[in-house]
């Protein structure tokens, strides 16, 4: 008897206990939460599985070793997560663990988004917004290209030419807006071969030039074939010069010999049909995994018949067309910096830069700004300052403000200055503020007030708050909490903790608390320490000791020195001496000479010695 089906998120959760009955499972509602941090504990461990749910009842299973970095990134991409649930699992398992996972709720007809491993038929994709699903449908049930073209003369593919054109024009969804993106041609140990996503689905080995003994594999949609001739061993005995064995994850592997019978292949009933399903269930999934080895001169040439619709590329979907000479340096250039930009966020800062540099050498001279960036996140200043520089020399101002930076950084602040000078000039808000923050350090505050307002007038946020916080220390409260409003209303969910503190420092405790909240749930990690101060001055000890210790999770240091004062007024004079002197190491004494008044002014003096008495000297 079959088992039912899941259909809540209950059952995702006893699907998980099925396969590891000693798994506790972490159920984390997030609603617009930018992270994880203050609700997945660092010290218990961050790796392991996960299950984003969505607000259309579609679920996404993923493995990593930081869930709350993992989180982040799917955040930009998915703005309706509404739930996490968190399993952890072994580093060393978490491959098997995601596959035995992903099966099981395939099993038990879930609505799989966007995963590597699932079978296929998924709910709303990435996909979509390259080709939108109206023209997915149409494209599925249109009739395919017939005309295939000529030779082109090329000696290692004589004779196959023209049936491996039939097969991509006929097979893969809208060719050329998808090449690169979702599919890939290559050479390697075989003559060629064609991959969707993640999954080879042709594969045309060498034989010594012989297009007619030339070993050619096809991979298909299985239920296609199966919906069409009832069984493989009937769509065996109709097509016997073709070798049909399954493969895993519903995927019919067809082997035949030569571009004769791939042709014949092709004309049997249901097979365009079946590969036609396959690959657009493989785009859906994700893009294209095999993009280095991807081969824009044979693209070409299997796309020269290509029907005029398939040949425009939406930009709305892949950017602007960057700088270059021709169509195929266009189409570079847009996988080089896509690319690269994922490595970078990623981490892998040299393969980025490589990828950096060869679209800047193909025209997008945009993209020495990124070189910089990576030379810059690497450690190599001189490095970063000569990308900068051929971006600004090629008339891409936002160069200097970076080039200000790293000139501060050494020391040089008249070179900074002039660079930051040079960007206001230009409209650069954010220089406006960099510069009124150089300007303010040496005392020209009308200088830098004027150079604030400018930048607030034209939208920044950062300039909001810095001009809020000049009016909270001038005294002008009224005026201090209409910035910080003003920068909300902008977008900054940071300004929440300004507004907070402003609104703690009056003695309205609720509706900082409010404020503190709402900046935890927009990702702001450090409001947790402010939530820590605000119980502990109710006296609620055990919430503001737990306050601390989610935002030590979340990196935010200053919270030592609160926790270390909490556990020394407990008798826990161990951890509170071990808390106080990563206070000291890692936020400085200044921290905790502010931790120590504020235990001062509320009349604690016992906690506000212990903090004094651990500032070194």
């Amino acid at each position: 008897m079959a088992e039912p089906a899941c259909s809540s998120t209950s059952d995702v959760i006893r699907e998980i206990t099925a396969l590891d009955p000693g798994a506790t499972v972490e159920r984390l509602a997030v609603g617009g939460l930018r992270t994880l941090a203050h609700l997945v504990s660092r010290s218990r461990g961050r790796c392991g599985i996960y299950v984003l749910v969505f607000a259309d009842g579609e679920y996404y299973v993923g493995q990593a070793v930081d869930v709350v970095v993992r989180f982040a990134a799917h955040r930009d991409t998915y703005a309706d997560i509404v739930e996490v649930l968190f399993w952890r699992v072994p580093r060393a398992e978490l491959d098997e663990a995601e596959r035995a996972l992903i099966r099981r709720l395939e099993d038990g007809d879930l609505r799989l988004r966007h995963v590597v491993h699932a079978a296929g038929r998924l709910g709303a994709s990435d996909f979509d917004h390259l080709v939108p699903p109206v023209e997915q449908e149409r494209w599925l049930a249109s009739a395919p290209p017939v005309h295939t073209g000529a030779e082109d003369g090329r000696p290692d593919l004589a004779g196959l030419v023209p049936v491996l054109r039939r097969y991509v024009l006929g097979t893969i969804p809208f060719p050329r807006r998808t090449e690169l993106h979702y599919w890939t041609v290559g050479t390697g140990p075989d003559l060629l071969s064609v991959s969707v996503h993640a999954t080879e689905t042709l594969r045309v080995g060498a034989a010594d030039g012989d297009a007619a003994r030339t070993p050619i594999t096809v991979h298909v949609d299985l239920p296609t074939v199966i919906a069409r001739w009832g069984t493989v061993e009937r769509f065996q005995e109709r097509v016997p010069w073709a070798h049909a064995s399954r493969a895993e994850h519903g995927v019919l592997c067809l082997d035949v010999a030569g571009a004769p019978a791939l042709s014949r292949l092709l004309d049997a009933d249901g097979v365009v049909e079946a590969a036609r399903r396959l690959h657009l269930d493989e785009m859906r999934k994700g893009p294209a995994l095999n993009w280095r080895t991807h081969s824009l001169d044979l693209a070409d040439l299997l796309l020269e018949h290509a029907a005029e619709e398939d040949v425009a590329e939406p930009t709305a979907a892949v950017g602007p067309e960057p700088p270059g000479g021709t169509d195929l340096t266009a189409r570079a250039i847009n996988v080089w910096i896509s690319r690269a930009y994922n490595l970078e966020t990623a981490g892998a800062l040299h393969e980025a830069e490589t990828l950096y540099r060869q679209a800047a050498g193909a025209g997008c001279t945009e993209a020495w700004l990124d070189v910089g960036h990576v030379r810059a996140a690497s450690g190599d200043v001189p490095g970063a300052q000569t990308a900068y520089q051929l971006a600004i020399e090629h008339g891409h101002r936002s160069g200097l403000l970076p080039l200000g930076s790293l000139h501060a950084d050494l020391g040089e602040l008249e070179r900074a200055e002039e660079c930051y000078r040079r960007a206001v000039d230009a409209g650069d808000d954010g220089a406006m503020v960099t510069l009124g923050m150089l300007l303010a350090e040496r005392g020209e505050t009308a200088a830098a007030e004027a150079l604030y307002r400018r930048a607030a007038d034209a939208g920044n946020t950062d300039a909001m708050g810095l001009l809020g916080l000049r009016e909270w220390i001038g005294g002008h409260t009224r005026e201090a909490a209409d910035w910080y409003r003003r920068a909300i209303r902008s977008g900054d969910t940071g300004a929440l903790v300004g507004l907070g503190e402003l609104t703690f420092e009056s003695g309205d405790l609720e509706r900082a608390e409010g404020l503190f909240r709402r900046a935890v749930d927009a990702g702001h990690v450090d409001a947790l320490g402010s939530l820590g101060l605000l119980h502990a001055r109710r006296g609620e000890l055990e919430e503001a000791e737990e306050d601390c210790r989610q935002a030590i999770d979340g990196g935010v240091d200053v919270a030592h020195a609160l926790l270390a004062a909490l556990l020394h007024e407990r008798g826990d004079t161990g951890q509170a001496a071990d808390h106080l002197r990563m206070a000291v190491e890692r936020d400085g004494a200044e921290a905790i000479g502010d931790i120590a008044d504020f235990f001062a002014e509320h009349g604690n003096e016992h906690a506000a010695g212990f903090l004094r008495d651990g500032i070194p000297a």
